[in-house]
């Protein structure tokens, strides 16, 4: 099998660029991935709303803000109702994107699904975003994924000593230039010139920037449906406001390299 990660590649990954957007998986992949997110999405729904499964359905996924109005979004789609169960992360890691992964970076581990401060060890963690249009809520702070780690004290938890943490970002519906994800170029340099501090969210600890974000510039990558992007664990980012007419869907799946 020929590497799309290189040498050249994980430089970039890094210590250059801080990311890659050199892979990008098939329509079969896409399919296969859209489908799993989705049959979690509907059990949710059919759980939690039974009466409302029909419409939800016709509606699709991509179409879910339409009907958003009528549930308790923030109540229905907190990270454990989004978080993979385990067979369909079975079924994701025998897909080709998968096997490129193993193939180009060697063995590496899967960060566990952490909630709060609760721990499920027989667990990988893939779990998936849900952004609807023009809703504020749905997109976080500007963070670096390094600054969860530590503040939720995940790293000395789950990684193993001396541990690299890589973040996989899969758009699953997005229309790039109007959703996505926003870096800050060159962020992951210099770890030291950002500040943050450590505060009390929802029974657990989370960082927040110290400085105004609004005086942060981003740059908002450019990412079709099935263009991985691959980035550092020290680059800055968060999720885009959603200035599309669709809602964005993304998977997020933490290598521990």
């Amino acid at each position: 099998m020929q590497k799309v990660f290189d040498d050249i590649e994980k430089e970039r990954i890094f210590k250059s660029q801080g990311y890659s957007q050199k892979m990008s998986i098939g329509d079969d992949e896409l399919q296969k991935l859209r489908e799993l997110i989705e049959a979690q999405f509907f059990s949710v729904i059919e759980e939690e709303y039974p009466e409302k499964l029909d419409s939800f359905s016709r509606n699709g996924l991509a179409l879910y803000h339409e009907l958003s109005y009528e549930i308790d979004h923030s109540a229905t789609w907190p990270k454990k109702t989004r978080c993979l169960l385990q067979p369909a992360c079975e079924t994701i890691k025998k897909l080709p994107f998968w096997k490129q992964l193993e193939n180009d970076f060697g063995p590496f581990l899967l960060g566990r699904v952490v909630y709060e401060k609760d721990i499920e060890w027989d667990r990988d963690e893939m779990y998936w975003r849900i952004v609807r249009p023009n809703e504020p809520t749905d997109v976080g702070t500007l963070h670096a994924d390094k600054w969860f780690h530590d503040t939720m004290k995940i790293r000395e938890r789950v990684f193993p000593q001396g541990a690299h943490a890589l973040k996989v970002w899969i758009p699953i519906y997005c229309e790039p230039g109007k959703n996505g994800l926003a870096i800050v170029p060159n962020s992951h340099k210099d770890p030291s010139k950002w500040q943050y501090k450590s505060v009390e969210i929802e029974n657990t600890s989370k960082p927040r920037l110290l400085c105004d974000e609004s005086l942060v510039e981003t740059e908002l990558l450019n990412t079709p449906a099935g263009n991985i992007v691959i980035f550092n664990q020290d680059l800055v980012h968060v999720g885009a406001l959603n200035s599309a007419s669709t809602t964005r869907i993304s998977l997020e799946i933490t290598m521990i390299v």
